[in-house]
């Protein structure tokens, strides 16, 4: 009997076999509370049916659920698609690191999409004119080479010798 109930409001082999024991739960915490008025098959069966009927009602409050389908489309990438880009991401960023510091700025605003007149303030010409030549030493001020990249080595100095 109580198979058929559960089999009445689910359709679903496994959710029914759930309701099922839900059902015979119910009935036994219920049990001790049947004062003999019906007869037991009946109190059995009106547990039976109110469990079934918060069963349904708890589905239907929640999103229906499909079957998955691998052959389905998926707009994410693969995984072996996300390594890819991952390593494409990292080989760009230490060809980037790579460069002279007054063309990371251009290639990274390239890079990020901005137009040719929003990247002409930052390239070479405009570091030329930050740190024009400093006349008395021949080399760019505020140490830096022109290649862009900042001096490491401090300038030559002429030994001294000890005293004369």
């Amino acid at each position: 009997m109580l198979r058929r109930i559960a089999s009445a409001y689910e359709a679903d082999r496994e959710r029914r076999r759930e309701l099922e024991q839900d059902i015979l739960l119910a009935v036994w915490r219920a049990l001790p509370k049947h004062r003999g008025d019906a007869p037991l098959r009946h109190f059995i069966a009106r547990v039976a049916h109110n469990r079934a009927v918060t069963h349904v009602a708890r589905e239907a409050a929640e999103p229906r659920r499909q079957p998955l389908d691998e052959a389905a489309p998926s707009d994410a990438p693969t995984p072996h698609e996300a390594a890819e880009a991952r390593d494409l991401h990292d080989r760009l960023a230490d060809a980037v690191r790579a460069l002279p510091l007054p063309l990371r700025q251009p290639a990274l605003l390239t890079l990020e999409g901005f137009p040719g007149r929003d990247r002409r303030d930052a390239g070479p010409e405009r570091q030329r004119r930050l740190y024009p030549p400093d006349p008395r030493q021949g080399r760019p001020a505020q140490g830096h080479e022109p290649g862009g990249s900042v001096m490491s080595t401090p300038p030559k100095t002429t030994p001294t010798t000890g005293p004369t």
